[in-house]
C-alpha cells in the first residue's frame, strides 16, 4: 500500500496543477497565435514585391499570390484537422514542432528566385511560391487552430469557449499585414526577408512552448460530458452550405484586388487594403463582445459589396463590373 501511494503522490493527474498554471497558459498560448497569424500575412506581400518586377509588373501577379496562400490556408487547416483526428493528443504537439523544426530548415527566405523564361509565368509562379515558402506558410496556417485545438482540451480558465483566440489571431493577421507597408520603404526587401526568417525561428520556439504547455494541462476526457449541443459535428448539408457562403468572400477578395491592381496600380501598397478590410471582418465576427450579432452583421455586411459590383451601370462583362470571372482575366498577364 505504501508503494501505491508513493506511486500516487509521484506525479498530480492530468488537468490538476495550480491555478496559476493552468492561468499562465493564456498568456502563452496568446502570443504564439499572435505572431504565426503576423507572419503568415506579412510574407504575402513581401514575396509579391519579390516576384512583381520579374513578371514585368503584371496585375495578375497578386492574384496568383492570393490563390496561392488561400490554397495554403486550406492545406495548413486540413493538416491541422488531420492530426488532432489520426493522432492521440499526446504526441500532437510532438508532430507540430517536427513540422516546424523542418520548416525553419528551408530558411532564411531566398529573394534570388530567377526568372520563368520560356516556360508558363503562372506555373511558374505558383511553383515558386511553392518552393520559397511553401512549408513555412503551411505550419504557420495551422498552428492557430491546433494550439486553440489543445487549449480547448485543458482545464485552463476560458478552455470551454477558446474562439476568442480567432479574434486573436485576425488581430495579429492585420497587424502582420499593415507592417509591410510601414517597413517596406525603410527596409530592404533582402532585410525584410532576412527579419522575416528570423521571426519564424522565433515563433517556432514560442508554439512548441504553447504547444507543450497545453500537453501538461490536456485533460482527454473532461470536456466529454461538458460539451453543449451547438457543438455537434454539423450535418453534411450544413458543411457545404459553410463551404459555399466561405467561397463568395474569398472569390469577392480576389476579384477586388485584381480590378484595383488593373485599373488603378499593381503595388503592394494598395494590395494589402481589401485584404485588410477581409481581415477586419474576421475580427468583428470573432471579439467575444462590443461588436454586433451574427444577425447584425449577416443584415450590414453584404450591402458595401452589393452598391459598387452592381450599382449604378455596371454590368457583367464590362470593366466596372467587380465580380471575380471579370476581374481575372488571364489573358492581360
Amino acid at each position: 500500500m505504501a508503494r501505491g501511494r508513493s506511486r500516487e503522490g509521484a506525479r498530480p493527474p492530468v488537468g490538476a496543477l495550480s491555478p496559476s498554471a493552468r492561468s499562465g497558459l493564456t498568456a502563452v498560448v496568446t502570443p504564439a497565435i499572435l505572431l504565426a497569424a503576423a507572419l503568415l500575412f506579412m510574407v504575402q506581400p513581401l514575396v509579391g514585391k519579390v516576384l512583381l518586377p520579374v513578371l514585368g509588373g503584371s496585375p495578375a501577379v497578386w492574384s496568383i499570390c492570393l490563390v496561392f496562400f488561400q490554397s495554403l490556408l486550406f492545406l495548413g487547416y486540413l493538416y491541422a484537422h488531420a492530426l488532432t483526428t489520426v493522432v492521440p493528443d499526446h504526441r500532437q504537439p510532438f508532430v507540430h514542432v517536427a513540422v516546424l523544426a523542418a520548416a525553419c530548415l528551408t530558411l532564411p527566405l531566398a529573394i534570388a528566385v530567377g526568372e520563368p523564361g520560356t516556360s508558363d509565368a503562372r506555373w511558374w509562379a505558383l511553383g515558386t511560391l511553392m518552393r520559397t515558402v511553401g512549408l513555412p506558410v503551411a505550419a504557420l496556417a495551422a498552428t492557430a487552430p491546433l494550439l486553440q485545438r489543445w487549449f480547448s482540451r485543458t482545464n485552463a480558465p476560458g478552455a470551454a469557449d477558446p474562439y476568442f483566440f480567432y479574434a486573436t489571431s485576425n488581430i495579429g493577421s492585420v497587424l502582420g499585414l499593415l507592417a509591410f507597408p510601414v517597413l517596406e520603404p525603410f527596409v530592404a526587401t533582402s532585410r525584410l526577408a532576412a527579419l522575416w526568417s528570423l521571426g519564424f525561428w522565433i515563433t517556432a520556439v514560442v508554439v512548441a512552448g504553447g504547444a507543450f504547455g497545453c500537453l501538461r494541462l490536456i485533460a482527454p476526457l473532461a470536456r466529454a460530458v461538458d460539451r453543449p449541443a451547438a457543438l455537434r459535428t454539423p450535418g453534411r448539408s450544413t458543411a457545404l452550405l459553410w463551404i459555399a457562403l466561405a467561397a463568395v468572400p474569398s472569390a469577392l477578395l480576389a476579384g477586388v484586388t485584381q480590378h484595383i491592381a488593373t485599373d488603378i496600380v499593381s503595388v503592394p501598397l494598395l494590395w494589402v487594403v481589401p485584404l485588410g478590410i477581409y481581415l477586419l471582418t474576421f475580427i468583428a465576427a470573432f471579439s467575444p463582445r462590443g461588436a454586433g450579432t451574427s444577425r447584425l452583421w449577416g443584415t450590414v455586411a453584404p450591402v458595401p459589396g452589393y452598391s459598387p459590383s452592381r450599382g449604378g451601370s455596371a454590368k457583367c462583362g464590362t470593366r466596372s463590373c467587380w465580380c471575380y470571372p471579370c476581374t481575372w482575366q488571364p489573358s492581360r498577364y
